[in-house]
């Protein structure tokens, strides 16, 4: 065996170790980017008494209890933020950004489109399994200017779902402005779709679910 064996050896065992200790380097800086931007987000959503946790690797979900109410907020990756809260309600209702996407949305689901005749409205588009429902929902003040409140977009390209499902309400905002996220706006987000629901249920009982 020639003097420069070992040499090589060496050598050889350090290129093979090269792509595992990039691959761990990698690995880890990946998490401390994950780990310090959920640590971001926790912020928002702990001081409602949530509990945050890893969401589809990118993202992030915070579940607890809100005003004695069952909650769960979802955070992507690519800006998108879900609001679910459990309900009584047992119908199919949908409001929110007039744009393509939330019509086709709402065909895709089998819910037609209902006419908004308060002008107050107009720059939304709403469906229904029932519609004199919806009508009688949306006429509510408290319930209206919390639709306001949620479906209010503040960039060119944010758009904005306020939907309920059977045994359960839904926030959805995709798009919106990083900046305007704080402990501040989370909470009066959450409070207001806690005001929409509570009017929601105690209005005389929806007909029949729709796709249910």
């Amino acid at each position: 065996m020639s003097n420069t064996d070992p040499i090589a050896f060496a050598l050889a065992v350090v290129c093979m170790c090269i792509p595992f200790v990039v691959a761990g380097i990698m690995s880890l800086t990946m998490f401390l980017v994950f780990y310090q931007r959920a640590r971001s987000f926790d912020k928002f959503f702990e001081p409602m008494g949530l509990t945050g946790s890893i969401f589809t690797f990118t993202g992030r979900q915070y579940r607890g209890v809100v005003n004695g109410r069952q909650v769960c907020i979802k955070l992507f990756r690519s800006l998108g933020l879900h609001f679910e809260v459990r309900t009584s309600l047992q119908t199919r209702f949908a409001i929110g950004s007039r744009t393509a996407l939330a019509q086709a949305a709402s065909g895709f689901l089998g819910r037609k489109l209902i006419p908004l005749n308060d002008p107050d409205l107009g720059h939304l588009a709403a469906s229904a399994s029932d519609a004199n429902w919806a009508y009688t929902l949306l006429a509510d003040p408290t319930a209206k200017e919390a639709i306001l409140r949620l479906t209010h977009c503040e960039a060119p390209f944010e758009w904005r779902n306020l939907t309920i499902h059977p045994g359960e309400a839904l926030l959805q905002l995709y798009r919106f402005r990083r900046s305007i996220l704080t402990p501040e706006t989370a909470r009066a987000w959450m409070d207001d779709l806690l005001a929409f629901i509570t009017v929601a249920e105690h209005l005389p009982a929806p007909g029949g679910v729709q796709g249910a």
